[in-house]
């Protein structure tokens, strides 16, 4: 089990290096669109073991108009002075469709849950996994030459997330006693907890010493003292955002969301901690920008 967890986590992180580096901008949208998309599958079907039956074709249909319409607001589709808010109105349109085959069901509870179960995951999963590419795409299209130096971006909260799973996960195994949460997530420790951060405080490191400051921000962010405020902020967002995927799986009784990654489970499992971390990370260099 831990040799294929390793394998996953190793091959993961090699497929997004290269995915950040060789693929196009509408590419990185269409590997978004696919994650979330493969995620709504795996959210739908969670819900469906605990018997809400979710609208899923809506759910998957929001799932793509989300994303294509973020991308579209990103790269600067509408040239108006005062750009109208594609995002919002997408988002308004998926639940006016929710609520339209909401009325055609019965009106009780069971309907009322598959509403606001196909609401949540549209919420989840698209919508805070498009701050991806806000981060890819802060400042629109790059330059040519520029980018490696653009999604560094998108990349640090990925990196610094991830490896700080794999540190929680090494050091709670070793030095872990006390329970962090036991009625979600039994194996996760206070010790494991703070691996983490320390490990992300390295991760932060690496990015402030080795990377070069990415264009749409200010070199005095980009130092090793707020970067590794930022790494602690994001492992304490990351460990939240795998406890929320550790309350859905207990609510509907599933151990993983699927097996398609070998140790780790399914595509949702992998993307539990990264969710909250993008919009985080996003907010904090608007903020520094």
């Amino acid at each position: 089990m831990l040799r294929h967890r390793i394998f996953s986590a190793v091959g993961m992180l090699l497929a997004l290096f290269a995915a950040a580096f060789l693929l196009p901008p509408i590419g990185v949208m269409l590997l978004i669109m696919a994650l979330g998309i493969l995620g709504l599958i795996e959210y739908g079907r969670l819900l469906r073991h605990a018997g809400v039956a979710v609208f899923t074709k809506i759910m998957l249909f929001g799932g793509v108009l989300l994303t294509g319409v973020a991308y579209l607001d990103l790269i600067g589709i509408d040239r108006h002075p005062y750009p109208f808010p594609w995002e919002i109105a997408a988002l308004t349109f998926c639940l006016f469709l929710i609520m339209m085959q909401a009325l055609r069901q019965p009106p009780d509870l069971k309907t009322l849950t598959a509403a606001a179960g196909t609401i949540l995951g549209l919420l989840y999963l698209p919508v805070l996994l498009n701050f991806y590419m806000r981060l890819a795409l802060i400042d629109g299209l790059p330059a040519s030459g520029s980018v490696v130096n653009w999604r560094v971006l998108a990349l640090f909260p990925i990196v610094t997330v991830k490896v700080s799973d794999m540190g929680a996960f090494f050091v709670g195994r070793r030095f872990g006693r006390r329970k962090l949460c036991p009625h979600l997530s039994p194996g996760k420790t206070w010790a494991g907890f703070g691996g983490g951060i320390a490990t992300a405080v390295l991760v932060s490191l690496f990015f402030a010493l080795v990377i070069n400051t990415p264009d749409a921000i200010t070199e005095s962010f980009w130092r090793p003292l707020p970067l590794a405020i930022c790494g602690i902020l994001l492992a304490i967002v990351g460990v939240a955002g795998d406890l929320c995927e550790s309350f859905l799986k207990r609510v509907t009784a599933v151990k993983d969301s699927s097996g398609v990654l070998p140790g780790m489970g399914g595509v949702l499992d992998v993307l539990d901690s990264l969710l909250f971390s993008a919009p985080v990370f996003y907010v904090i260099i608007r903020i520094a920008a």
